[in-house]
């Protein structure tokens, strides 16, 4: 019974796999969006600037990369990641594609939207940046590609994994929690006072953090 179970599996994933081989991402012009040749069933949920996501069923998503090489990269990334929890799972993935788990739960923003901005979940979000840091992730993340799970952790996607020096402030997410960044800042400063004027006092911080915001 196990045994043709796990061959039906095998013959489902291997169809899986066709169909998403025959999409078609590329981008004609480099200062235009991807443009997407989608003769399947699958939906398209989003387009990105080196991939598109479509919803593959109940529990998993594709990304799908105009120029190979870009999944294995990304791949390698959420390996990384996935050694702390951080990052959702890889089921699959090839020369042109990565097959990950559907996080359907809130996005920071949506969370803040319902449940404000403690500093208890503030000291959640350093622990994450923390982390980043130490695998090399130094610019941060953006809101919203930071994931609030049921159990309280957090996951990221959309990684970068570009250099930046020690002192370098989390960019993306100064820049992307907008009114909230005044209260993220004041509980930065209880927490971790030194980090607190790293950050603000950082030229690269200068345009999100104002004085209205501190």
């Amino acid at each position: 019974m196990f045994s043709m179970m796990n061959e039906l599996r095998k013959l489902m994933e291997a169809s899986v796999t066709r169909k998403i081989k025959s999409i078609k991402v590329d981008r004609v012009d480099p200062t235009e969006e991807l443009t997407v040749d989608n003769p399947t069933d699958l939906t398209l949920i989003g387009i990105g600037k080196k991939s598109v996501t479509f919803h593959l069923d109940e529990t998993r998503i594709v990304k799908i990369y105009a120029k190979e090489g870009r999944a294995e990269e990304e791949y390698n990334l959420l390996h990384k990641g996935a050694v702390y929890g951080i990052t959702p799972k890889v089921y699959l993935f090839g020369p042109t594609f990565l097959v990950l788990e559907s996080l359907k739960t809130p996005n920071l923003l949506s969370y803040m939207e319902m449940n404000g901005l403690s500093q208890e979940f503030t000291s959640r979000l350093l622990r994450l940046l923390s982390v980043s840091k130490e695998l090399g992730w130094g610019s941060g993340h953006a809101p919203e590609d930071i994931y609030v799970m049921p159990d309280g952790t957090l996951k990221v996607v959309n990684i970068s994994d570009k250099a930046v020096s020690a002192d370098y402030p989390p960019k993306k997410l100064l820049k992307g929690l907008g009114t909230w960044t005044g209260v993220f800042l004041q509980h930065l400063e209880v927490l971790n006072p030194e980090l607190h004027q790293q950050w603000i006092n950082h030229p690269e911080s200068q345009k999100y953090v104002t004085k209205t915001s501190l």
